[in-house]
């Protein structure tokens, strides 16, 4: 169909012309063929004109309806796709929106400061993210790296359900001997509800697969604690109250000034945003 009016309105001319021969060319045919005086039996007509011309207003009455059925057909599909634009962007408008603000700093704590700070973790209040560096070959044997503290908020226009971890790729630290050279494994915890306007506490705490007693108690992460300068790519599922879906995708990195002092195990960074998009999932 949307071919057939493509067509239509590359040849409007064309389709004038048409019209005005269908109706007028009958008529005259008509009129002069009934001047005409024969003789002969075979083209001699058997009925008067105004039969004919009954006939070809039948013919024409089943033109206009053909053409007022089309014309129906065409504004049904024109109020469809016009019902289907404004209903994506009515999601569009409502769509929600993970906040990462870029004025903030945020802490990473190790070793015993990362210990006492998960202990003391409101889950029901907070969101927690474990994220796995796998080895290859699997070991199942996980140590816990360094934990990241960071505030986000629900920028967008609806409230926020669940939310799924679909991709992660992230680094500590350029020269991190422990960095994922695979799969990063992700999933989050804690309380995933978010209202619109509403903040809330996001760790993510880095694990590693390990091979053995000299991976374990590795000092390497507090040993080299000026070098860590997280980089963080996410892209989350978010589900609203309502039911929809949606897909973002954060790029995030981190900057450092001499006024950012590592308290113990605590270091302090500021965060770079470099990407923070969402898109109706399947749009």
């Amino acid at each position: 169909m949307e071919r057939i009016i493509k067509w239509i309105i590359e040849h409007k001319k064309w389709i004038i012309v048409l019209i005005v021969a269908i109706i007028f060319l009958p008529i005259m045919a008509i009129h002069l063929l009934f001047k005409i005086q024969s003789n002969c039996y075979w083209i001699e007509a058997e009925w008067e004109a105004g039969e004919v011309l009954g006939y070809f207003g039948d013919v024409l009455s089943f033109i206009g309806t053909v053409v007022l059925g089309y014309i129906a057909i065409a504004q049904t599909e024109k109020a469809n796709q016009l019902n289907g634009e404004l209903l994506k962007i009515e999601k569009n408008r409502i769509k929600p929106c993970i906040d990462i603000s870029s004025l903030q700093l945020y802490k990473i704590f190790l070793a015993e400061d990362m210990d006492k700070k998960l202990q003391k973790i409101d889950r029901s209040n907070s969101m927690i993210m474990n994220l796995l560096y796998i080895s290859n070959p699997r070991t199942g044997i996980e140590t816990s790296s360094v934990l990241v503290e960071l505030k986000v908020s629900n920028s967008g226009f609806s409230d926020i359900r669940r939310i799924f971890v679909r991709k992660v790729l992230t680094y500590l630290a350029v020269s991190d001997p422990y960095r994922s050279k695979g799969e990063e494994i992700a999933m989050i915890s804690g309380n995933t509800y978010l209202k619109v306007g509403e903040s809330k506490k996001f760790y993510i705490l880095f694990k590693r697969e390990i091979f053995g007693d000299e991976e374990l108690y590795s000092d390497w992460y507090k040993e080299n604690i000026d070098k860590l300068m997280p980089h963080m790519e996410f892209e989350f599922e978010l589900e609203t109250v309502t039911g929809n879906s949606y897909i973002e995708k954060i790029t995030c990195g981190s900057n450092w000034d001499i006024t950012m002092r590592n308290v113990k195990d605590t270091a302090t960074r500021a965060i770079g945003i470099s990407e923070i998009s969402v898109n109706e999932k399947n749009a």
